[in-house]
Parts: C-alpha cells; sequence; structure tokens
C-alpha cells in the first residue's frame, strides 16, 4: 500500500504544488514533480494518455478558494491566469517526454516497455533502409539480437513463480545489459551521422534503462539508483558532444537568422546551448552569437542581402538532415533520463523495487476511478483541500 511507504493519493495536484509550479520553484520532468534540489515532490499517474494530465488541475472553484486563503497571494495573478499557467506548464512538460522518445518515468517501470522500444526501433530501421547504408556499424556492432534476449529474459522472470528461476534470469538479464551498455557506450561515442547517432542512442538507452529495472527487481536499490545516475552521467557527456558537433558546429551564430526562427525559437536555442556546453547563461548566449555574427559580417551580410537564393539556403540551411529534431531530441531525453535517476533514487529511499512501485501507483489509480492521480508525502497532506484527497 502506497500509505505504508508514507504516500497519500489526489484526484488533483495539491496547491501547495501548485504554487511552486506557477513560480518556477517546481518543474516537470517525465512525470514527476520535482523541487529546485532535483528531489521528487509528486508523482503524476496517468492511465496513458498525457491528455489527462489536464484532469489534475483544479477547477476555477478550488483555485479561487486558494487565492482567497493567501496561498497563491505570491503568485500576483488571478484565478484563469493560474490554472491557465499550470496546464501551460504541463502541456510543455508532456510535449518534452513525446520529444525525448521515453515514456513517462513509472511508464519505464516494465519490462514489456523494453520490448516495446526495441520492436519500435526494428521497425523505425525498416522504413529508413535507404539510410541504413551510411550507418558504418553492421549487424553484429548493433547486437540487437543479444539486447532482445536480455529484454525477454528479464520480462520472462516478471512471470516466473518459483524465486531461484526467477533470480537466475534477472541475473543472466543484469550481466547482459551490463555487457551491452559498455559496448553501446563506445559505439555511440564513434558515431558521426545522424543515423548512426539516432540508431544507436536508442540502444544505448535501452540498455542503460534495463540494467536499473533488473537492478531493482533483484532488490539492489542503492546499486541501481548509483549505477543509473553514473550511467546516465556518461550518456548526457556524450550526448552534448553530439550536439555540439553535428548541429552547432564551428558557426552557432548561424541561429540568429530568421530562417531558423520556425525551427529554433529563442528559448530552444539557448536551451540547446546550455545543454551542450553544459553551462546556465540562458538569453546571455545571443550577446556572444551577435558578436561571433559581426566577425563574420562578409559572410553573414552576404546571405543577408545579395547572395542567390541558393547558395543562401544551401549556407544557412545546409544542416544534416534531421540533426536540429536530433539535438532538441537528445536535450529533452536529458532532462527526463535525469527524472528517472531522480525516481530510482526515490525507490532507494522506500527501498522497493520499480515494478512493484508502479503496481501500487496503477491500483490506486485505479481505485481512484480516474485517468489520472496526483502521489505525493502524506506529511503534507493536511495543507491541501481535504475534497482533493481518495480514501
Amino acid at each position: 500500500m502506497l500509505a505504508d511507504l508514507g504516500l497519500t493519493v489526489a484526484r488533483q495536484i495539491p496547491i501547495e504544488t501548485l504554487t511552486g509550479l506557477v513560480s518556477g520553484m517546481y518543474t516537470v520532468h517525465g512525470g514527476v514533480i520535482r523541487d529546485a534540489g532535483g528531489r521528487i515532490v509528486s508523482h503524476l499517474v496517468t492511465s496513458g494518455g498525457s491528455a489527462a494530465m489536464s484532469s489534475l488541475v483544479p477547477g476555477l472553484g478550488v483555485l479561487g478558494q486558494a487565492l482567497q486563503g493567501a496561498q497563491l497571494w505570491k503568485i500576483g495573478k488571478d484565478v484563469a491566469a493560474v490554472q491557465q499557467t499550470v496546464n501551460t506548464v504541463l502541456n510543455v512538460a508532456m510535449t518534452g517526454t513525446v520529444l525525448s522518445g521515453l515514456g513517462l518515468v513509472t511508464s519505464v517501470a516494465g519490462f514489456t516497455y523494453l520490448r516495446h522500444r526495441l520492436n519500435q526501433l526494428e521497425r523505425n530501421l525498416a522504413d529508413m533502409a535507404k539510410d541504413v547504408k551510411k550507418i558504418k556499424l553492421s549487424q553484429e556492432g548493433l547486437h540487437k539480437s543479444e539486447l532482445q534476449t536480455a529484454v525477454d529474459g528479464a520480462r520472462h522472470a516478471e512471470h516466473a513463480t518459483d524465486e531461484s528461476v526467477r533470480r537466475g534470469l534477472l541475473i543472466d538479464s543484469k550481466r547482459e545489459f551490463n555487457k551491452l551498455m559498455h559496448h553501446y557506450k563506445q559505439e555511440w561515442a564513434r558515431s558521426e551521422t545522424v543515423p548512426e547517432i539516432q540508431t544507436v542512442n536508442e540502444l544505448y538507452t535501452l540498455a542503460i534503462l534495463g540494467y536499473a529495472m533488473v537492478s531493482s527487481e533483484l532488490g539492489l536499490q542503492d546499486a541501481a539508483a548509483l549505477d543509473l545516475r553514473n550511467n546516465c552521467q556518461d550518456w548526457t557527456t556524450l550526448a552534448r558532444g553530439h550536439a555540439k558537433s553535428i548541429v552547432l558546429g564551428a558557426h552557432p551564430e548561424r541561429f540568429i537568422g530568421g530562417d531558423y526562427v520556425e525551427q529554433l525559437p529563442a528559448k530552444v536555442l539557448v536551451d540547446l546551448l546550455d545543454f551542450a556546453h553544459d553551462e546556465h547563461r540562458g538569453i546571455e548566449w545571443f550577446d556572444e552569437l551577435r558578436l561571433q555574427a559581426s566577425k563574420h559580417s562578409t559572410l553573414f551580410g552576404s546571405l543577408a542581402s545579395s547572395a542567390p537564393d541558393s547558395l543562401r539556403k544551401r549556407l544557412i540551411k545546409g544542416e544534416p538532415e534531421g540533426s536540429i529534431e536530433l539535438a532538441k531530441g537528445l536535450y529533452a531525453r536529458a532532462s527526463v533520463l535525469d527524472a528517472n535517476v531522480a525516481h530510482f533514487e526515490f525507490l532507494q529511499d522506500k527501498q522497493i523495487s520499480a515494478s512493484a512501485f508502479q503496481q501500487q501507483l496503477e491500483d490506486a489509480r485505479k481505485d481512484s476511478g480516474g485517468e489520472a492521480i496526483c502521489v505525493y508525502p502524506v506529511e503534507m497532506a493536511q495543507a491541501y483541500p481535504v475534497e482533493m484527497l481518495q480514501t
């Protein structure tokens, strides 16, 4: 029971948490709400569709009572504006989760998820058959069959009734995931083209998550959390390098041109620059980009004026096909992987396996009779309206 873990369930996001979301003190990543220190404040659980998230935002009546009770007075917005802001925050968070190619944090708790992702990769490779020849890796180099074996072994362990058989399957899968994880790390570091980076990224991420999940099912909660943090840090370091080399290149100042406004709005551009360089400069990047652009005024001036359309498009839009979307996907995936790290550290604190916690969340959601629930620490419950609590 979630109550035994010190957690309670609500049909809507509590007012205190909403205040943090609107003020920016809390952020949403992959279905969890986190504070400024990265700790999980709440889990957001849905029946599968991200649209259900909007049902977690209280109605105007509840928000109006909270506003009158001075719980939201610091926000400086009226009730409708608060509701709209929270809806926007959730929609942006869900869009980022979709862009990352990964599901909500709790959806990664089952080994069926890994099998689903592996099947998706197979279909994607078939769809991009014309690009496969660009991938220098051989089928042996991809080791998809070994990854499939590791996933299937872990999935079979979920249904094993004999504990010794279950444990043996999990140990075998853990060994395979560990070997493949190191292999894909090396292959990803060597990848140079967009198809290579995309393909190996999927395999590498699956191996990282699979290894953490199997460790969790074996009761190794401390190791699962620590290993996932270290492995995701390795992934992020390589992802930053790919974002720099394949997208930003030697002249990131080209992105301040109007041709990139639709693909890279200002907020997205500074987020990518911060991510690629592991810095937090935000809007200050534009000063540097403008200075760099002025150093190449001849090139950029010609592009803006007398250059023929064909040359202008070739110079400005000569990005490798799919590279900008790849960079945005890497940035989004980094955020969701970080949320997974926080989730496994949460599981470490509660000393419960990923699948057991997932099952409790799903049972609570079904008991609530709704498509979505919010789960948060029980000691915070007295601060929230009673009608929001579940029995």
